[in-house]
């Protein structure tokens, strides 16, 4: 048989399959690192970018490659990805999400997830910064008019406002009762004047929660000393006669106007009793109409009621009425 294995030809063959087979390797082992990068994870977007000092934030992580995360020490907040603080209440919802609250911490950092391949890199969609929390406190048995527009000073620590343009620079806000409320320097170093927005008139011995927020990030809260009461705002009728004044159901003797009047009984005009009745519909709670005015001593007197389920009533301006017999 003719040995053919020396042959130039096959020489040829034989280094070329040889340099095919070599490079199938390279390349398989390329592409094996390539599918390894991959394989890192990427964190694509924080639902929340800012988080208070002392942790807590709940932060909502979107991004690739989260299936196989380890929840107690896969996720980091710090400048890498190692020497980080582990988040807490770690859970992987699926291949792109991941919840976790902000572990505490300070200044600037990085959120970092990492998994079997590796950690994923850090990006400018990775940033967390931490703020200070604000701590309030309201004066004790706060009212608050459930119309609205009730200024009070509280008290705040950790802000460091000293005047009106702190307010602004350190984009302070509040909220009661979890609506917005207008702020402003209450004339003295840590001091706000927070102006309450309308609500409903909390119920027996119930109180409202005062926040206030430092860039977004809320701080601890004064759920004990402010309440929102029910108010009169106006009157139809704000003077008559000392002797009363008589209506009719088609015609009555005077209008109240007001927040919180659904199921308020007990009417009077000073101690006096007069017969009122409540609006319908859209106006039950703000509208209530008295067929009299009983007699009563020349002078101011307030027109007081009785609110539903144990709410407090308010006293403003807008409950004044005078008797006089003058012209």
């Amino acid at each position: 048989m003719l040995d053919t294995s020396c042959r130039p030809g096959r020489l040829a063959a034989t280094a070329l399959a040889g340099s095919l087979a070599a490079g199938s390797l390279a390349g398989a082992l390329g592409f094996a690192g390539i599918a390894q990068a991959a394989g890192e994870p990427t964190v694509k977007s924080l639902s929340v970018a800012k988080g208070s000092t002392s942790g807590g934030t709940a932060v909502l992580i979107t991004g690739t490659g989260f299936n196989g995360v380890n929840e107690s020490s896969g996720v980091t907040f710090g400048s890498t990805a190692a020497g980080g603080t582990p988040a807490t209440n770690v859970i992987v919802l699926s291949d792109t999400q991941i919840a976790v609250k902000a572990p505490a911490g300070t200044n600037s950092v990085s959120v970092f997830v990492t998994n079997a391949n590796g950690a994923s890199a850090d990006t400018t969609t990775d940033n967390f910064t931490y703020i200070a929390p604000i701590t309030v406190t309201v004066p004790s048995n706060t009212k608050l008019s459930a119309a609205g527009g009730t200024t009070f000073n509280a008290s705040i620590t950790g802000a460091g406002v000293s005047s009106s343009g702190d307010i602004t620079s350190k984009k302070i806000t509040a909220t009661v009762n979890g609506a917005v409320a207008k702020v402003a320097y209450g004339g003295s170093s840590d001091t706000l004047a927070i102006t309450a927005p309308a609500g409903t008139p909390t119920a027996t011995g119930g109180t409202v929660s005062v926040s206030v927020l430092s860039d977004g990030v809320t701080g601890t809260p004064d759920a004990s000393n402010a309440k929102y009461v029910a108010v009169i705002t106006k009157l139809s009728v704000m003077s008559g006669p000392t002797a009363g004044t008589n209506g009719t159901s088609d015609k009555p003797a005077v209008t109240i106007t007001g927040v919180g009047l659904k199921g308020a009984t007990g009417w009077q005009f000073d101690a006096v009793g007069a017969t009122c009745s409540a609006g319908t519909g859209t106006k039950e709670d703000t509208t209530v109409t008295c067929t009299n005015i009983p007699a009563g001593t020349a002078g101011p007197v307030t027109v007081n009621f009785t609110p539903a389920n144990g709410a407090t009533q308010g006293i403003t301006a807008g409950a004044t009425y005078t008797y006089t017999d003058l012209g």
